[in-house]
């Protein structure tokens, strides 16, 4: 098996390695001169420039609540691009002085609790399952993403059921096509609830 340099990471080969880039990404992100701690929302589909399909990721500055497992979560901070499944940076911007995101102005504010919902009543092992049960199903969803714009029902309800719902709403000002499947209740891609 391939490993990265310096890495105890995997490269996998087979439907295993979607999931090898978005820990990596945590991972070795860590070495950049730019503030990337926090809760990282998983990958969303972006259209890159050309026209292939990337991973937008959003970090949310997280700082643990007293007395507590559980973390408070802040605005958004900063967004990076990558192609699917790699750790090539294409884009990274910081949103502290954009104008034009009005949640800036409250960055100190925390806007949730993580966990939540789902992933705050399940298991470590049973959480890490649902992770890696959802990154495998990236490939196949950015197929039909690419192809028609809809998401598979399967990954549309894993996506819902393990991210944290504050994550989508931001989402939706950067990758609307994208969290329109995630929110759309009766729409293309998304079973009915």
């Amino acid at each position: 098996m391939k490993y990265y340099a310096g890495a105890d990471v995997p490269m996998w080969r087979a439907a295993g390695q979607w999931q090898g880039a978005f820990f990596q990404m945590r991972r070795f992100l860590r070495y950049f001169s730019f503030d990337a701690s926090g809760l990282w929302s998983y990958p969303s589909f972006t259209k890159l420039p050309g026209g292939d399909i990337g991973w937008f990721h959003l970090m949310f500055p997280a700082k643990p609540l007293k007395n507590s497992q559980r973390l408070l979560l802040f605005p958004p901070t900063c967004y990076a691009v990558t192609p699917c499944n790699s750790t090539e940076l294409l884009k990274y911007e910081d949103l502290r002085n954009r104008t034009d995101v009005n949640w800036t102005k409250s960055l100190d504010k925390p806007v949730a609790r993580y966990p939540t919902g789902y992933i705050g009543r399940i298991s470590l092992r049973a959480f890490m399952k649902a992770e890696n049960d959802l990154l495998l199903m990236y490939e196949t969803a950015k197929h039909n993403f690419a192809s028609s714009g809809i998401l598979p029902h399967d990954f549309v309800a894993l996506y819902r059921k393990i991210s944290h719902p504050v994550f989508i709403i931001y989402l939706n000002y950067f990758v609307p096509q994208f969290t329109k499947q995630l929110t759309s209740i009766n729409g293309p891609g998304n079973r009915k609830e």
